[in-house]
Order: structure tokens, then C-alpha cells, then sequence
């Protein structure tokens, strides 16, 4: 059975950096950086996904069940593909309210800028706008098929379990997330929310894929993920690394090592999670990590690789 690989989650608290503006800007640059990496991972397992499901369409054993859940998640693909344009616009349109340039073949624009955020998503409405596209977005995938619903209704957060959680409404969305941040925070979260939308895009494909049964490994491509939540932080505080394995069978049996330390590997979400507490002396510093699963034509394969990290002044 196919499962989803684990959601990159990222904590922005500005007390795990120095009060310097630099260093505030640095942890929310990171983090982008690593939303765009898992974005784009995500996106690659989902195509993965999609492959599974076409050929199963060609395959006599399960080609009936095939043609009922594969034009039900290319619904699911073509919505995804409508916000997930939005969002990069929107995220173009805010890099130009602050001053979008080339330099050197390099966009460059003022991450600081609180302005361009206000006049983006309060003065022109974008963040009541975004925030409908989202919630119209989780709602028509749920509609898709009632199993669909009923599988998801609970566990499907498209904005943020904390905002969620609390019964917040349209009102509270753009001064929530929009209110008073410079442009790098705007960005990262414009990022996280595409990064909510293609893990829900995985999961609710994922389960279309799994009710439809086949012999053998339908997918052809498996690929380790590592994600942590920081790139820079204050000595001592948490640090979380996140590590899976990307578009997999149960057959892959992965077994993760952070440390030197063996990571019980959770199935149900498709990764393992290792927190720690860093030094508190400043310096960059690297954490070791092994998978070693099977890939998808029997063969053993082990990836090992660093996650690097800053400890702030």
C-alpha cells in the first residue's frame, strides 16, 4: 500500500533567534528556503502518484477500479493546479509592491518591508481573498467523494491547526498572518500554505491510488526527504529534523538513523521525527543522517547525508 511522505512543518518563533533584525529575516529566509525544497518534493511524489494511477488504467486487473478514483484525483489535480497558480502569483505580485529588481540575474527586492505587505494583502484585499481560495480549495476536494470526506474532513488543515483550532474566521486571517510582518515572513507563509495544499493534494490522491489494487510496485521512483525546523538558532532552543522517504510502498521498510540514534518510523504519517536541544555555544554544526530502505525492484539502497545548522550569537 501506498503511503505519503511526512509533512515538513516549520515553527516560527522569533525568541529561537538573537533580537537582531538580521538574524530574524535569516531564520524566516531558511525556512523558506526549505518550504520551496519540500514543495517541490512533495509535488515530484505526487507525480509519481499520478503515474501509478494512469497505468493502472492499462492494466486488466485494474483497469475497472482504476476508471472510477483516476479521473476522481485528476479533479483533485486540476484544483490544485488553479491555487497553487494563484499562490505564485500572489507571491510575485508581492516581491513587485516591494520593489522587484534584477541584479546581477538575481531577483532582489526589500525583505524588510512591512509596506508592501499592508498595501498587498489589507488595502488591496488579498489576504480576504487568499483566504477564501484556500477554504474553497478544501472544500471542493472533500466534495470529490463522500470516502474522501469522510477519510479527511477531520485531519485536512489548510491553514494552520492553531488558527483552525481556535474557530478563527475570515476576519482574523490577513491581521493573523499579515498584520505588521516585513515581506520575508508574508513569503514564508504563502510558501506554507503551498505547502499545505500539496500535502493534502498527496494524501487525498494517495488514498484514491490505494483503492485501487494491483500486483506488484506500481511506482518506479523512491526518494529519501530530510527536512529540519531551522536553519539558525539561539543555543539551547528545540531543534526537530524530519526524515522519510518520498512515494513508497510499505515494502520499502525504511530504517532511520539521526545521530547515531535508530528513529522509529511512523506509517501512518510516512516519516520518522527526531528532536534535540542544540548547544549553547555559537557555530555551525551538523547532524548525521541514514536511511536505508527498499527500492521499488528489490534492491537495498542507504542514503547518508548532513543536516547542517547555525547556532546564533
Amino acid at each position: 500500500m501506498l503511503r505519503f511522505i511526512g509533512a515538513i512543518t516549520f515553527a516560527f518563533v522569533f525568541s529561537s533567534c538573537s533580537n537582531k533584525s538580521d538574524s530574524i529575516l535569516a531564520v524566516f529566509k531558511a525556512a523558506e528556503e526549505g518550504l520551496i525544497q519540500s514543495n517541490s518534493a512533495i509535488s515530484n511524489s505526487s507525480t509519481v502518484v499520478y503515474h501509478a494511477l494512469n497505468k493502472k488504467l492499462s492494466e486488466p486487473e485494474s483497469a475497472r477500479q482504476a476508471s472510477v478514483w483516476q479521473p476522481k484525483a485528476l479533479l483533485i489535480k486540476e484544483k490544485t493546479a488553479e491555487i497553487i497558480n494563484y499562490l505564485d502569483i500572489l507571491i510575485i505580485e508581492l516581491k513587485k509592491e516591494a520593489g522587484l529588481r534584477l541584479e546581477n540575474m538575481r531577483e532582489v527586492y526589500n525583505e524588510d518591508d512591512l509596506d508592501a505587505v499592508s498595501r498587498l494583502f489589507i488595502k488591496k484585499n488579498a489576504g480576504e481573498e487568499l483566504y477564501e481560495k484556500l477554504q474553497n480549495y478544501r472544500t471542493y476536494i472533500l466534495s470529490v467523494d463522500q470516502e474522501l470526506y469522510d477519510q479527511f474532513l477531520k485531519t485536512s488543515i489548510i491553514i494552520t491547526r492553531e488558527f483552525e483550532q481556535a474557530g478563527s474566521k475570515q476576519n482574523d486571517f490577513t491581521k493573523f498572518f499579515f498584520n505588521n510582518v516585513p515581506v520575508i515572513t508574508a513569503l514564508t507563509m504563502l510558501r506554507k500554505f503551498e505547502n499545505n495544499v500539496r500535502v493534502l493534494e498527496n494524501m487525498f490522491i494517495t488514498y484514491c491510488n490505494n483503492k485501487v489494487p494491483s500486483n506488484g510496485w506500481n511506482l518506479i521512483i523512491t526518494a529519501p526527504l530530510i527536512s529540519q525546523s531551522f536553519n539558525h538558532i539561539k543555543g539551547g532552543g528545540e531543534m526537530e529534523i524530519i526524515a522519510g522517504v518520498g512515494a513508497y510502498y510499505t515494502q520499502a521498510q525504511p530504517q532511520i538513523t539521526i545521530n547515531g540514534i535508530a528513529i522509529p518510523f511512523d506509517n501512518s504519517q510516512g516519516f520518522g521525527k527526531y528532536k534535540f536541544k542544540t548547544p549553547l555555544k555559537a557555530g555551525k554544526y551538523s547532524v548525521p543522517v541514514k536511511i536505508e530502505y527498499i527500492d521499488y525492484d528489490g534492491t537495498k539502497k542507504m542514503i547518508i547525508k548532513k543536516v547542517d545548522y547555525t547556532v546564533a550569537e
